[in-house]
């Protein structure tokens, strides 16, 4: 009985959490992140085993806001998506709540082994998501208001990576320094470029649930969307740069190369929006992310 809830967990996280995904997200993420704190407090990459504290906690959380999601929208993809692993049958709510504790107890753990400060800023992290999880009890208000739906959504990246950042050493104290709050915004916007890449669609491929950017703002507005959120990505990558540098590195021409290439796969959907050209605007936003990091981490080993 048990070995059959695991094989049928592990083909939904096949479906709804795909790990070969999720993980390398999750590592570059966490290098990232681990590079720019580490150095910014101490002046050099001090502990490889916070970075991989910083891996392991944000997967577990995305994890569990994805388990979380299940529940809020039940009834959205019972109706909408309904091949969906819980719709259909493969693995019940009961069962997804046993998998939800697990990652709970792995995150409170983790965030016990590295001090106060993550044990404080995790919790504060903890909140906001049940409150999310509750949709702030407003649900159907909130549904009915998109950007404002997406907004508070979103903010959950400070509290999130505050979390990240704690364990790689910044304590609850440094909270208050702008960097922090420019590293935090920069990483989030990030997330929103892949998530809004990833919720573009032709116009013949959308579906009444109108859960995507391009039924919500039209094609040209969803365009203009993604293509702002690259270039606020590039801006905050050099204030971070600067910041921990004191210089810009004359590699930004990588990531401006990259842009490039965004801005006209982005310009091409929107004049002939079809399925190539919008999973391409996702492939290139994964380019785009990876290349920035990359650029912004590679030198900080070196600092």
């Amino acid at each position: 009985m048990h070995y059959d809830i695991l094989l049928r967990f592990y083909q939904y996280l096949k479906e709804r959490f795909p790990l070969r995904d999720f993980i390398p997200l999750s590592a570059v993420f966490a290098v990232t992140v681990g590079v720019c704190v580490q150095v910014g407090i101490y002046g050099y990459v001090k502990s490889l085993w916070s970075i991989s504290a910083g891996f392991f906690a944000f997967l577990l959380f995305l994890l569990r806001l994805r388990l979380f999601d299940e529940f809020k929208d039940f009834e959205h993809d019972s109706l909408y998506y309904f091949t969906r692993p819980v719709p259909r049958g493969l693995i019940t709510l009961q069962e997804l709540k046993l998998f939800i504790l697990l990652a709970l107890c792995m995150e409170i753990l983790l965030a016990i082994s590295k001090g106060d400060s993550s044990l404080i800023l995790f919790f504060l992290a903890l909140i906001y998501s049940l409150l999310m999880f509750k949709e702030f009890f407003v649900k159907k208000w909130l549904r009915q208001h998109f950007t404002t739906y997406i907004i508070v959504h979103e903010i959950l990246v400070f509290p999130l990576f505050f979390y990240i950042f704690s364990l790689n050493g910044m304590p609850v104290a440094y909270i208050g320094q702008i960097y922090f709050w420019v590293l935090a915004l920069f990483f989030g916007c990030q997330l929103f470029l892949l998530e809004v890449a990833r919720k573009i669609r032709p116009i013949e491929l959308e579906i009444p649930s109108r859960d995507t950017y391009t039924a919500q703002y039209g094609v040209k507005r969803a365009s203009v969307l993604v293509i702002c959120l690259g270039i606020i990505v590039i801006l905050l990558k050099v204030f971070v740069e600067k910041a921990i540098y004191g210089k810009i590195s004359l590699l930004n021409y990588l990531p401006l190369s990259i842009l490039i290439i965004f801005v006209y796969t982005v310009s091409h959907f929107f004049r002939h929006p079809d399925t190539i050209y919008a999973k391409k605007i996702l492939y290139v936003s994964i380019l785009f992310n990876l290349v920035i990091d990359l650029v912004l981490v590679t030198p900080l080993f070196f600092k």
